[in-house]
């Protein structure tokens, strides 16, 4: 999980109440859903804990983040299956499997 938030805090700088955009090319695709399943992480995280802590690396320095719910559990559920099943179409659009079941 600090993995995730690590490259959540790295690769995303989100205003407060703001949504976050970003333009999914071939070459950002991997990038894109490493975000998205960062997300669902984390989300997922705050559906079953109320609040946790984790500790973070940055820039060589160790940090302890607070994460806390400010919505319900179900809205922590609810937007993890999303981020989730986000991740999973830019999966298969820009990975498909060799060999198609």
């Amino acid at each position: 999980m600090s993995e995730a938030m690590t490259h959540l805090v790295t690769s995303i700088q989100p205003q407060p109440n703001a949504q976050v955009m970003f333009l999914i090319t071939d070459e950002s695709a991997a990038e894109a859903i490493a975000t998205l399943l960062s997300l669902a992480i984390i989300n997922y995280a705050s559906w079953k804990h109320e609040e946790f802590f984790l500790e973070i690396s940055l820039g060589g320095e160790e940090q302890k983040i607070r994460i806390f719910r400010e919505l319900t559990a179900k809205e922590y559920k609810e937007y993890g299956d999303t981020y989730f099943d986000q991740a999973k179409k830019l999966i298969e659009k820009y990975f498909p499997p060799d060999d198609p079941i």
